[in-house]
């Protein structure tokens, strides 16, 4: 374990998150934009805080070792998020293509409530 390699340099698209994480008419990220809509009370027009503190936790927090494959090796770094006085676990999955030396966010959904 240990920081995610290169969190400075990493990609997260706000299209990823406004047309998939936070998109309540996505056919399978909608149930991820219910969850931060109800917790974070966060949309489609927050992406860009939402980018921001994905961004600051990866300073703060620990990755997982997924998998490898040949598209690249897989991340997930789980995070507390606090946004409008909301706090919730994100999970954030991440993948260094092989071509790329960064990390590149693929998905990120609410974990559970923090108490």
């Amino acid at each position: 374990m240990g920081k995610l390699k290169n969190f400075e340099k990493a990609y997260i698209s706000l299209e990823k998150l406004t047309s998939y994480c936070l998109n309540e008419y996505h056919p399978y990220g909608k149930e991820k934009a219910i969850a931060f809509k109800s917790v974070l009370g966060i949309g489609v027009n927050d992406a860009p805080l939402l980018k921001d503190a994905i961004l600051q936790g990866l300073s703060e927090n620990e990755c997982i070792t997924r998998a490898k494959d040949e598209y690249g090796e897989r991340f997930t770094v789980v995070m507390k998020i606090r946004i409008f006085k909301a706090e919730a676990n994100v999970t954030t999955g991440w993948i260094f293509r092989t071509s790329e030396d960064y990390p590149r966010l693929t998905s990120c959904y609410i974990k559970r409530r923090v108490k």
